[in-house]
């Protein structure tokens, strides 16, 4: 087995391709929203968990504001070449894997919406059935580490690990996994690395940045992504747009 002991050997160790990007003097940005969990109970209502109805009525203001939802490989394609010929576009993206993604497959199927789900290890074993519906329903499948740890302190092979042992739940989904999500957006300057040694095309982050179209090689295990709190928007359409457009909204 080959154990890498430089920087550049870590980067050359797996079986990722390496890329070429074109540095992009005016980058295309494309706003990618990240959710968790859902309820239609107030009393359960925290940050991480959103009511339905503020989210079906965001659906309803991507609507208004023009957007048209993609899927993640779309997006991918946008952020690599640069070019865009749809239009205002959006990704939907949903973490770590609940009950409640059910009713989400039922809102997103009825409004012939893409999204993509991001299954931790542990919440993919308790809800295997939704997850085997969502890809039979036509939704992108990615992969959220097996036991939902953050990576900002881990060493290469212990994050390696995280990405590679959920892979074998994933596979039964019969479907293919080209994305990754990083828990908590937690990482460190090994994890792109291990990322694009586990055959990824892109890590997703979660710093409230929009996703920009990518100059290197690293920058595609980066991607911006946008944090859907609950109840930060105050109601307004306005500063739902304005988020979409330029990230870092303070709430």
């Amino acid at each position: 087995m080959f154990f890498p002991r430089y920087f550049h050997e870590y980067y050359d160790s797996g079986s990722g391709i390496n890329e070429q990007f074109d540095v992009k003097s005016d980058p295309i940005q494309v706003p990618i929203l990240a959710y968790h969990n859902f309820t239609d109970n107030t009393l359960t209502v925290s940050d991480y968990t959103m009511l339905f109805d503020e989210f079906t009525k965001q659906l309803d203001w991507l609507t208004q504001l023009g957007y048209t939802i993609i899927t993640m490989a779309q997006a991918y394609e946008i952020l690599k070449t640069n070019q865009n010929s749809i239009g205002k576009v959006a990704v939907l993206t949903f973490d770590d894997g609940y009950t409640s993604w059910r009713q989400v497959d039922s809102i997103l199927t009825e409004r012939k919406l893409s999204g993509m789900f991001f299954w931790a290890g542990d919440n993919l074993q308790a809800n295997s059935d939704i997850a085997t519906q969502l890809v039979a329903d036509g939704f992108e499948t990615g992969n959220h580490t097996a036991h939902h740890k953050a990576m900002g302190d881990g060493q290469y092979w212990p994050q390696w690990a995280a990405w590679n042992n959920n892979k074998d739940a994933i596979s039964n989904l019969n479907t293919e996994i080209n994305f990754c999500a990083y828990p908590f957006g937690s990482h460190n300057y090994l994890s792109p690395m291990v990322c694009k040694n586990n055959d990824y095309l892109a890590c997703l982050n979660f710093d409230n940045k929009v996703a920009t179209a990518f100059s290197s090689d690293f920058d595609r295990f980066t991607l911006g992504r946008l944090e859907m709190i609950s109840g930060q928007h105050d109601d307004s359409i306005d500063t739902f747009a304005n988020y979409l457009q330029n990230g870092d909204v303070q709430y």
